[in-house]
């Protein structure tokens, strides 16, 4: 029998805590994104306040009276506990539910592995919000390209990140796997460990509530923290710039294009 389709979504239930987590961020996939997905895979209540971009005056006034430590988003409100800052956040949650690791060694891993994903991100969100995109896209290829080995390598022939647990950095791997699919479609041609892996973590959604799709279709980033404005050639409007991506609703993103929009 398939491990993986047998695998419970909702295995951490008894974790689940009284009062619905309260999250905030903007209306985008952004950061939020692998915490939104977490808290879907563990079956947690949780309400969500997504910003706008008109609402950013409302967020000035009320960020200071949270009574979070360093107020910024993504924040959540667990009962007293009261965290900004994505990566802690996510790795709060995994500690909660069972999914930060059973030792230190591994703890440490989880969380050395989630950072190396998140980095990899961080270069391509910087040139993505560059007015020279384009010139700078083949520049940065080589760097991406051994980043995506690093992960495919570290990964080998596991289930998940750490073998046949899965952990709260797979939440984020999947979702930067995503990211890194729309930048270059044929990025999984050298590393088909990483499509299959991606088609594994769909499995665990293959019954998506309504509420997680309408945060499925939302967009990567969005266009107006940019310095530049919306481009007007075709190609940059149909998707090869990160800050125009907008994901399928189902989110197979080995199985769908972004670009056919």
């Amino acid at each position: 029998e398939d491990p993986i389709k047998t695998l419970p979504r909702r295995c951490c239930a008894l974790h689940r805590t009284m009062a619905p987590i309260q999250l905030a961020y903007w209306g985008v996939r952004g950061l939020a994104q692998p915490i939104r997905l977490l808290l879907e895979y563990t079956d947690e209540r949780y309400e969500e306040k997504r910003y706008k971009r008109t609402d950013f005056g409302e967020w000035k006034i009320v960020k200071y009276h949270l009574g979070i430590g360093f107020p910024n988003l993504p924040y959540i409100i667990d009962g007293d506990v009261k965290l900004s800052q994505s990566a802690v956040i996510l790795r709060y949650l995994g500690e909660k539910y069972g999914l930060g690791g059973k030792n230190a060694k591994e703890k440490a891993e989880i969380a050395m592995t989630e950072a190396a994903v998140r980095d990899l991100r961080l270069g391509l969100s910087k040139i993505s919000y560059s007015q020279n995109y384009e010139e700078e896209r083949p520049n940065y290829i080589p760097t991406f390209e051994i980043g995506m080995e690093e992960i495919s390598n570290f990964l080998g022939s596991k289930i998940w990140l750490m073998g046949e647990s899965i952990t709260y950095a797979d939440f984020s791997l999947y979702e930067n796997l995503c990211a890194f699919h729309s930048f270059e479609p044929s990025c999984f041609d050298k590393h088909p460990n990483l499509k299959q892996y991606v088609e594994r973590f769909e499995v665990l959604f293959q019954d998506i509530p309504y509420p997680l799709l309408q945060h499925l279709k939302l967009q990567t980033h969005p266009d107006w923290i940019a310095m530049n404005t919306i481009p007007e050639s075709p190609q940059m409007m149909r998707g090869s710039h990160l800050l125009f991506f907008h994901y399928q609703a189902s989110c197979r993103c080995v199985r769908t294009s972004y670009n056919d929009r």
